[in-house]
């Protein structure tokens, strides 16, 4: 992968980039509308994989192999990156229409099926599970080797590959939330020229 600037010429040239609307694989759901309630970043902490890997050892005790594999994805997954007091989860399906058959098993384990973004996402089958115990959980659903499952992985790879851009994401995240303190989805939005970029040099 092509070598991503440093931390202050990535925010520099981010400054002056159109904001768009994409933000497909955020941990925060795309929505067309201003969410309400803050954007909180907490410095990195070094248990989130191993909350990560307990939930996912969840999930593997009740959906059979065979309707997916899972992997731990977002700030979270990054070492050393500030992130929201979130855990997302990229849940690889054989096919969208796979998820059906776990929703009951999710649900018994805290998780709610929110097909309202569907809309927005189509290619995603999106499940949340509320803080208490630990961090919230988002679980997306996607089809292994498609574009969200490959953006996922190819991003959360870039970052922890790459030291300056896990920092130059990290100070944007910081100061976007700054920015949009009281709205997430405007938040999510002006994080996408980034993600774009890094994807890019990625060939995703």
């Amino acid at each position: 992968m092509p070598h991503i600037q440093s931390p202050n010429g990535t925010l520099r040239r981010l400054n002056g980039t159109r904001q768009s609307s994409e933000a497909r694989f955020e941990n925060a759901p795309p929505m067309p509308h201003a969410q309400p309630g803050g954007v909180q970043i907490l410095p990195a902490d070094p248990s989130w994989p191993d909350q990560a890997r307990a939930v996912v050892a969840e999930l593997q005790a009740v959906i059979p192999a065979a309707l997916g594999r899972f992997e731990h994805i977002g700030s979270t997954a990054v070492p050393g990156l500030c992130a929201k007091p979130v855990l997302d989860l990229l849940w690889g399906l054989p096919a969208l229409d796979a998820a059906s058959a776990s929703v009951d098993a999710l649900r018994a384990l805290g998780f709610a099926y929110r097909p309202a973004y569907e809309t927005e996402v189509p290619d995603r089958r999106y499940f949340v599970r509320p803080e208490d115990p630990g961090l919230r959980v988002h679980l997306h659903g996607v089809v292994v080797g498609g574009t969200l499952w490959r953006e996922h992985l190819a991003f959360r790879d870039a970052l922890r590959r790459q030291a300056a851009l896990a920092q130059a994401y990290g100070e944007l995240k910081q100061a976007l939330a700054q920015r949009h303190a009281q709205d997430k989805a405007a938040y999510t939005t002006a994080k996408a020229p980034f993600i774009r970029r890094v994807l890019g040099c990625c060939g995703a």
